[in-house]
């Protein structure tokens, strides 16, 4: 199934210059990156019988994505200059409603010891992937 919402959208593009993010881009966007979201798709998915596991039907005219604040993005870059970016900065979409669900507010950070150190304080607290692919996040997930 996967395969087949692939082959039919392309829902991102990544800078060349941006290509070594490509693994930590898809773990900012985990299993959010293959939800459907095009009524279509479903309706040829359900009407084929193609739904062979548990999928997450993203309806674009109702989801809300909770965007990072300037003030909390300017902290995070104050505490590690040139060092941290917004995963959604990296990458060119078309379809912005569900591009920002997918990967929300998540930062990309060059370290373990700066993203402890941006992530958890209490002017940012917001989910972070450092370049190795590790997650941090303030409400405790690892």
């Amino acid at each position: 199934m996967k395969k087949l919402i692939r082959s039919r959208h392309k829902l991102i593009d990544l800078n060349p210059q941006h290509m070594q993010c490509s693994f930590i881009l898809e773990i900012c966007a985990s299993d959010r990156l293959y939800n459907i979201k095009n009524e279509v798709v479903v309706t040829q998915l359900i009407t084929n019988r193609q739904l062979w596991k548990h999928v997450i039907i993203i309806p674009l005219n109702r989801i809300q994505a909770y965007k990072l604040s300037a003030e909390r993005l300017t902290n995070a870059k104050r505490m590690a200059p040139e060092k941290v970016d917004l995963a959604l900065t990296l990458i060119g979409y078309d379809h912005e409603t569900a591009i920002e669900y997918i990967f929300e507010n998540t930062l990309i950070i060059t370290n373990a010891n700066r993203a402890k150190k941006v992530n958890f304080n209490r002017n940012v607290q917001t989910k972070s992937v450092i370049i190795e692919g590790d997650v941090y996040d303030p409400t405790g997930t690892l």
